[in-house]
C-alpha cells in the first residue's frame, strides 16, 4: 500500500484493535452463442496492524499506567 493511501487510512481515525480488510479480484468474460458468461475470482485477506501510540484493550488492566480503557478499545 503506498504511504498516501495509508495516509488517508489514518485520517478516518482508529480504534481498538485495528485491521485491514483487503480484496483481490479477477473478472474475465466472453460471449457464445447462448449469450454472455463471466467469471469472477477474489481473494479477501484481513490482517491485523499495529500504529504507533496506539494501544487497544478490552479492560483497563490491559493499558499502561494511568491509563484506562475507552468505549472504543483503546487506552487514554
Amino acid at each position: 500500500m503506498s504511504a498516501a493511501l495509508v495516509s488517508k487510512l489514518l485520517s478516518l481515525g482508529v480504534a481498538g484493535f485495528p485491521t485491514v480488510k483487503v480484496t483481490r479480484q479477477a473478472i474475465g468474460a466472453t460471449t457464445i452463442s447462448a449469450g454472455r458468461v463471466e467469471l469472477v475470482v477474489s481473494s479477501l485477506v484481513e490482517q491485523g496492524v499495529s500504529i504507533d501510540g496506539l494501544n487497544s484493550c478490552t479492560d483497563s488492566v490491559q493499558c499502561p499506567q494511568g491509563q484506562t480503557c475507552q468505549s472504543d478499545l483503546t487506552c487514554k
